[in-house]
């Protein structure tokens, strides 16, 4: 009885510290990708996988992983890891595409505290994939369940479902701008340190706008009829979908979220990510509208004589009685709203001038010379269209006013 003691002490031992099965790819265990759920453990694995480089920077010596495969049945698959624990805080799915012996390339890897979710879009039906469950930054190995599914959601919904791949809105200023979109399938958005309103944790749809030159603030208007309870939109800056400056963050209810007069710079690309606060799914609509200074300025003019009816010099000074042609001519502005802001011209008439030709107001009371302009309005993109109903008419209109009759 006691060498048998023995014997079962050792090989208790030995099965404790046992390699596991699926610990090299060329074993890795096959999984129905129906959402059925397997366990697993990291315990006694190795890293034999010089190609990890996953969210921990690819050090292979910080990738003690175990291997699982499946036959695509859709093109998106979801995989969801929950571990237990001394490593509960230190979960990494890496998603592979290729086969053990042509080769490894990683296409998507996420990592952090149990559970973890890595959804992938893009998948070949009939292809088999592999994952590995690992220690991400060389945690104490430990056991874990993971589930598997693969789905077919619709293409709509998943077209933009990376910040990196953003749908485009082309935006004019003043005018709202509304596209019908879905968030069906979607991959879930960035997840930053802390619980944070700005938190894309649930299937999230992304945009990018740019401003033009006289833009100031932005309106955003999200609504669902009856999918989204609570959409959720977070307006961003970024340039690589890595290092996010959060704008702003509205998380709506009663199926609707809006926001007004955001504050924003001109000749700036940003980035909307939409969402639902509690994970719901399905279409919405989604309105910007880009707002223009108001008040843009002339940046280079100038008012020079042109002509002289007696043949005084340009530069004067000027005969009683001469006609004086002046031409103010605008090289540079601002353009708001296809208009430019000029509210008006103030002359200033000197000691010589005959007090007897203003009236109490300042303004001539004698023109002999009508005022006229040159050129007709067209937009900077183009010839005369439907956007704009004073394209194609004369560039503006002259007259003579007090200043409280002076119009743009």
């Amino acid at each position: 009885m006691k060498k048998i003691y023995l014997l079962s002490l050792l090989f208790i031992y030995l099965s404790a510290f046992a390699q596991p099965a699926n610990d090299e790819c060329a074993f890795a265990q096959s999984v129905t990708p129906d959402g059925t759920c397997v366990s697993g453990t990291t315990v006694g694995a190795f890293d034999d996988w010089s190609g990890a480089v996953g969210c921990q920077g690819g050090n292979p010596n910080d990738h003690i992983d175990v291997w699982y495969s499946f036959t695509a049945t859709g093109t998106q698959v979801d995989i969801t890891a929950t571990a237990s624990g001394s490593w509960a805080g230190d979960i990494e799915i890496t998603l592979v595409d290729g086969t053990c012996s042509a080769g490894f390339i990683v296409e998507s890897s996420i990592c952090g505290a149990s559970p973890q979710q890595l959804i992938y879009n893009g998948l070949s039906l009939g292809v088999t994939y592999f994952y590995t469950i690992s220690n991400a930054s060389g945690g104490t190995p430990d056991s874990f369940d993971v589930c598997t599914e693969t789905t077919s959601p619709p293409a709509s919904c998943v077209d933009n479902d990376l910040c990196a791949s953003p749908e485009v809105l082309t935006v004019s200023s003043g005018v709202q701008t509304c596209v019908n979109d879905c968030n069906t399938g979607a991959s879930p958005g960035p997840d930053f340190t802390g619980t944070n309103c700005y938190d894309m944790t649930n299937e999230t749809v992304w945009y990018s706008i740019t401003t033009g030159a006289s833009d100031v603030t932005l309106d955003i208007d999200l609504s669902s009829s009856t999918d989204l309870s609570d959409p959720h939109f977070t307006l961003y800056e970024t340039v690589d979908c890595n290092i996010f400056t959060i704008i702003e963050c509205i998380q709506g209810t009663g199926g609707s979220a809006t926001s007004a007069n955001i504050v924003i710079l001109p000749n700036t690309t940003y980035i909307i990510g939409v969402s639902d606060a509690t994970g719901d799914v399905g279409s919405f609509d989604l309105c910007v509208t880009l707002n223009v200074d108001n008040s843009p300025c002339n940046v280079t003019s100038d008012l020079t004589v042109t002509a002289t009816s007696m043949g005084s010099p340009l530069t004067g000074p000027f005969l009683p009685g001469e006609v004086v042609s002046l031409c103010y001519n605008i090289t540079d502005w601002q353009v708001g709203a296809s208009n430019n802001w000029l509210q008006g011209i103030v002359p200033t008439f000197g000691d010589c001038w005959d007090p007897a030709s203003f009236d109490a107001s300042g303004m001539p009371v004698s023109i002999t010379t009508a005022l006229t302009t040159a050129g007709v309005i067209t937009l900077p993109n183009g010839p005369p269209s439907v956007c704009d109903p004073c394209e194609g008419e004369t560039a503006g209109w002259w007259s003579w006013g007090t200043p409280a009759t002076w119009r743009r």
